[in-house]
């Protein structure tokens, strides 16, 4: 038996280990470039998420700047005068059109300060213009009040606002206390709204731009505290203010609050 026939007989299996040597690297090569395109297309996703979500996040920002603006003009009816009308308050919302040009909003209010020395005065104030059934609650004695007076725009879920004394629920409270005493526009932590139901309840939030009286310094924070008049506010069930920024993205966050 000649070397060649030989070597034949010796190693019948080199071809089949040469064969699954090189299966092996050829599998091991696929999943390779699987993982690495995988990778790249992971990159891709996270690149694409974190721009959408810093976009939101810019937009929610520019939408909460409106909204401040919104009140800020409000605001303007207390130039020259610590008291405003209520048909002097119906026109100037009306105008705004909120649900045409600022989408996600609730509502936006105006809510009165008192102490206990001056509440009872400022209820009978507040009873007139034909408001004779106008009631503060919860009832009850404490040191000072922040009672909502105004609200627009006027439907069921808003009527329910009225009267409602928002120093007396602690997240509104430290809120209004904080916007009061810097001046500058204040949004609270989550809260539940009085204009939620039992039904498709959502977290909500509020943004308390603080008032004064007229003409009295608020340079110091005890002369903004002595000056302190009273609030508008903007009030947002948040999923319905999330999915006006989001827009056609909401199905990339999937958003239930």
């Amino acid at each position: 038996m000649d070397d060649r026939s030989a070597l034949h007989s010796r190693k019948p299996w080199l071809p089949l280990v040469v064969t699954l040597a090189l299966m092996a690297g050829l599998g091991g090569w696929v999943v390779w470039q699987w993982q690495v395109q995988e990778a790249r297309i992971g990159a891709e996703q996270a690149q694409r998420f974190n721009l959408a979500v810093n976009d939101v996040e810019s937009n929610l920002r520019e939408r909460m700047r409106a909204y401040e603006m919104v009140l800020r003009g409000l605001a303007g009816l207390f130039v020259g005068s610590d008291t405003v009308a209520l048909d002097d308050w119906h026109r100037a919302s009306d105008q705004l059109q909120l649900q045409d040009f600022y989408p996600g909003i609730q509502a936006i209010a105006l809510a009165r300060y008192a102490r206990a020395d001056n509440l009872a005065s400022m209820l009978a104030q507040m009873r007139e213009d034909g408001r004779s059934n106008f009631r503060m609650y919860p009832a009850g004695e404490r040191d000072e009040y922040l009672i909502t007076d105004f609200i627009h725009p006027i439907d069921w879920r808003n009527r329910r606002v009225l009267g409602f004394d928002m120093l007396s629920e602690e997240t509104r409270r430290e809120a209004i206390m904080g916007a009061r005493n810097i001046g500058t526009p204040m949004l609270s932590g989550p809260v539940r709204l009085k204009q939620e139901t039992e039904q498709n309840a959502q977290v909500g939030i509020l943004l308390y731009l603080p008032l004064y009286r007229v003409g009295a310094p608020v340079t110091t924070l005890e002369e903004r505290q002595a000056a302190f008049a009273g609030t508008l506010h903007g009030a947002f069930r948040l999923t319905d203010l999330l999915e006006g920024v989001l827009g056609s993205r909401n199905k990339l966050f999937q958003l239930q609050l």
